[in-house]
């Protein structure tokens, strides 16, 4: 099952993204993907989950 998740606010810049592929990799989630976007001209992070 695949999951998206999608955070808005101050994402960019923070280490967010790295500190959430930490955690997936020390969960030993096999598939993990983060992504820093703009939607509508605002700072978001993209994450996509399987497996």
């Amino acid at each position: 099952m695949a999951v998206k998740i999608t955070i808005t606010g101050k994402v960019h810049g923070v280490g967010y993204r790295a500190f959430l592929l930490e955690g997936a990799d020390s969960l030993l989630i096999p598939k993990f993907e983060a992504r820093n976007v703009k939607i509508n001209g605002k700072e978001a992070l993209i994450v996509l989950i399987d497996g």
